[in-house]
């Protein structure tokens, strides 16, 4: 790949998680400034199904490893920014060179400025994770969830059995 498509990839990358995380930090900020009482009473009030606390818990969840994979990709992408400006560095000096050098340099700040904004959001998710597990509702929820399976494990098998 050459550095100008390697620029051109990054920039795109940047282009599609950006959103993303925004979307997710901008979802998940107000819940972790609110108190406990609040966060239980927009959770109850948003799920009308079955364990709402067990559906907020599981989307904290995907959110999580979206933004984890996120995180993932940008790392390695900064790594490569670093490998292909030590490349560039070998490289005869001219004005092509100096843009691609400038280019790299612009990408790493950009980079790390999303880096930390998903650090931050991801942060934010773990709060809240940590604030729903704690909460005697959630508990609940996976109580009633887990014995639901159960029953209706149960009634499968047996009309398995009965077939």
């Amino acid at each position: 790949m050459t550095h100008e498509q390697f620029i051109e990839n990054c920039q795109l990358f940047y282009q599609q998680i950006y959103p993303d995380i925004e979307y997710y930090r901008n979802f998940y900020q107000s819940d972790v400034q609110i108190s406990d009482w609040e966060l239980k009473e927009i959770i109850l009030y948003n799920n009308q199904e079955t364990y709402p606390f067990m559906i907020y818990y599981t989307s904290l969840t995907c959110a999580y490893y979206a933004l984890e994979k996120h995180l993932l990709n940008l790392n390695n992408q900064l790594i490569q920014i670093d490998k292909h400006k030590k490349q560039l560095f070998y490289k005869q000096k001219s004005k092509t060179t100096d843009h691609l050098k400038e280019m790299l340099l612009q990408l790493k700040i950009k980079g790390k400025h999303i880096q930390k904004y998903t650090i931050k959001t991801i942060i934010v998710i773990s709060i809240l994770k940590s604030k729903i597990k704690l909460s005697k509702e959630y508990n609940d929820d996976c109580y009633n969830w887990t014995q639901a399976n159960k029953t209706l494990t149960a009634t499968n098998n047996v009309n398995v059995f009965l077939e």
